[in-house]
């Protein structure tokens, strides 16, 4: 994890940047979320029950992975249907 002073010194520095350095900036960001995907994903396997709280009205659904895409995780959940949700969305059941 980032010290709060580090962020505000980093923050700082991107409206300096030209444009090459911003598009470095972007990348970077790009490929540490895609490692942290990947860090989340590799908890999951298929038949783990899952559950998660949807974006669009905040309920919590629970339901059994049926398959790890590259970017999400496919639930079949006990009472909506099926969905696809990024990894770091999910939480094992206990």
């Amino acid at each position: 994890m980032i010290e709060y002073e580090d962020m505000i010194r980093i923050l700082g520095c991107i409206p300096q940047g030209d444009t090459d350095q911003l598009n470095q900036i972007v990348r970077t960001v790009r490929v540490r979320r895609t490692d942290l995907q990947e860090v989340a994903k590799r908890q999951f396997k298929i038949g783990d029950r899952v559950q998660f709280t949807t974006s669009k009205t905040g309920a919590l659904l629970s339901g059994v992975i049926e398959k790890i895409n590259r970017k999400t995780i496919g639930i079949l959940t006990d009472t909506d249907g099926q969905w696809r949700v990024y990894p770091r969305s999910l939480s094992l059941e206990s």
